[in-house]
């Protein structure tokens, strides 16, 4: 039996406009588990009064990445939960994550297919790009999840 999955994703005033419509997208497009948590490191306390699903730590001081990084494998460790680290300007696709979470009798880093290994354009003209503008995906998330469907 898999261990439960501690989902984390840390997020600062200055990336703040990347990590809802990434955490939108997680939740519209992750099946999370019944013991699966989903954390998000607010750095500097800049999302307070957002209204996401999810656990929000607000570290006393603002702390380097690595520092939060390790926070986070810190308490997967003492759960007992495998962490899925989550960068905070990615959209999550359909599938994302059932393809990556099949490996779990391996130790492994795994990365899931992205927009960094396939471009086209849609039919309705949505270009995947390797570096995609925030501005470009908003209101196109059905676009996007149909793109992923696609491959």
């Amino acid at each position: 039996m898999a261990r439960p999955t501690l989902f984390g994703m840390v997020s600062t005033r200055a990336s703040q406009a990347y990590t809802l419509p990434a955490l939108q997208s997680f939740l519209r497009n992750t099946e999370m588990g019944p013991q699966d948590r989903l954390v998000l490191i607010d750095n500097d306390g800049s999302m307070q009064g957002w209204t996401v699903p999810c656990e929000r730590i607000v570290p006393i001081q603002p702390r380097g990445f690595a520092a939060n990084v390790n926070a986070l494998m810190d308490m997967a460790n003492e759960y007992e939960q495998d962490l899925c680290f989550l960068s905070n300007d990615v959209y999550f696709t359909p599938g994302w994550w059932s393809g990556l979470s099949s490996h779990t009798n391996e130790t492994a880093i795994l990365i899931p297919d992205s927009n960094a290994l396939r471009q086209y354009k849609t039919a309705s003209g949505l270009e995947i790009t390797p570096r995609m503008d925030l501005r470009a995906t908003i209101g196109k998330a059905d676009e996007i999840d149909d793109a992923a469907r696609f491959h």
